[in-house]
């Protein structure tokens, strides 16, 4: 299982392409983002509701 300082769930990300967003979890580690999409399997220090 993975382990982030910052979990936020259901975010809302832009690809910069002109797609319209879609919703992922984002897991940040020492101070970078580590891994987006679905991250069910996870813990974290803080989590953020987004959605």
């Amino acid at each position: 299982m993975a382990h982030y300082s910052l979990l936020i769930k259901n975010g809302q990300v832009f690809d910069g392409r002109g797609n319209p967003a879609r919703e992922v979890d984002i897991g940040i580690g020492e101070d970078r983002i580590e891994a987006m999409g679905e991250l069910e399997k996870t813990s974290a220090d803080r989590i953020i509701d987004a959605g």
